[in-house]
């Protein structure tokens, strides 16, 4: 498997292949994923995506994928919308930042050549486990249009 789930801010889901390429090809495929004009990604290690959805969070070492969530850098400065599921994952309902734009819910692993941690697509064990509730929690927010709805 290697897939990534984008979340807009409409509330929508849906899956694509983690590009393949070198690292602007990668970088640049992930930022139109997001799009809006994002320019730059940023990793953000969202709590509830451990311990509300149950993936792991331990390193990734050995070939183990980490889930992470992938958002735009510049939210704020490119007028993004809120980002309902992004921000319940992140917690904003405790400490106030939202998260804006669109997200990718993607895998983080240690590449093995002594540069540290790299994006991947996710595990098929992470995939199966977090799809099923990435919609319910899609279709929660669409009716309720509300942060508080899934807290």
């Amino acid at each position: 498997m290697n897939k990534v789930i984008v979340i807009t801010t409409d509330n929508e889901l849906r899956t694509e292949d983690y590009p393949s390429g070198d690292w602007k090809t990668r970088h640049d495929a992930l930022t139109g994923m997001i799009g809006n004009g994002c320019r730059m990604v940023e990793h953000v290690m969202p709590v509830r995506l451990y311990t509300g959805l149950g993936a792991y969070p331990e390193y990734p070492q050995n070939g183990r994928c980490r889930p992470n969530m992938l958002v735009d850098e510049d939210g704020y400065a490119n007028q993004q919308r809120v980002n309902l599921v992004g921000c319940w994952l992140y917690q904003t309902d405790i400490h106030g930042c939202p998260i804006l734009g669109n997200i990718i819910i993607a895998g983080e692993t240690d590449i093995g050549d002594g540069d540290g941690l790299d994006f991947i697509g996710l595990t098929d064990d992470q995939y199966k486990l977090l799809l099923p509730q990435f919609k319910k929690l899609c279709e929660k927010a669409r009716m309720t249009n509300e942060i508080t709805a899934y807290c």
